[in-house]
């Protein structure tokens, strides 16, 4: 069923770029679509993405895929369409030039951390997102990308936790340790 939506999707975008009309219809359907994308996602980033060729393109959308992610493109008008559905609050990013979306369905963290290494190579261009009921801007897309992963979190914080307790079972037991020491030095 996903792979159908999504083709529907890709079969849209086709017509645009060749000329071909859209139907009322078709355009509906995309903005069901985007609208339950964006419903769905925990962050979407939006991104310029002029001068990403297929391969790369494709390369993003692989990436992205293993860390819970999609990378989409959409149309501008019917993206703004959506978005002002939406009650988020704060400024929306002013989205100008080749217009995608990448969102992230499993975590706030790993897609816009992706999208940032696509964009250090100068492919593509962070302009902001919606994280939660928010928009952001792109200084805190680029945040947000430097925090670690939860698994990464999870392991600092028992790694936190541990170690104090490591250094007290060794305080507790050094007296033991030192006795058994004079004992064996008395016994020689």
């Amino acid at each position: 069923m996903v792979f159908f939506a999504a083709l529907k999707v890709a079969i849209f975008i086709l017509t645009i770029h060749i000329g071909m009309a859209v139907t009322k219809e078709k355009k509906e359907a995309v903005i069901r679509d985007l609208k339950d994308r964006i419903k769905r996602a925990k962050v979407a980033v939006f991104v310029n993405f002029h001068g990403l060729n297929v391969v790369k393109t494709q390369k993003l959308r692989k990436v992205l895929k293993k860390v819970g992610g999609e990378y989409l493109v959409a149309k501008k008008t019917l993206l703004k369409k959506v978005l002002d559905d939406f009650d988020f609050s704060e400024e929306r990013p002013n989205l100008e030039g080749e217009i995608g979306l990448v969102f992230g369905y499993e975590d706030e963290v790993s897609p816009p951390r992706e999208i940032r290494d696509f964009s250090k190579a100068k492919e593509i261009r962070i302009i902001g997102g919606v994280l939660g009921k928010k928009y952001i801007d792109e200084a805190a897309v680029k945040t947000l990308s430097t925090i670690p992963t939860k698994d990464v979190l999870f392991g600092q914080f028992v790694r936190a936790v541990a170690s104090p307790l490591q250094r007290l079972a060794a305080v507790l037991q050094a007296p033991l340790r030192d006795l058994v020491m004079v004992l064996g030095q008395i016994k020689k």
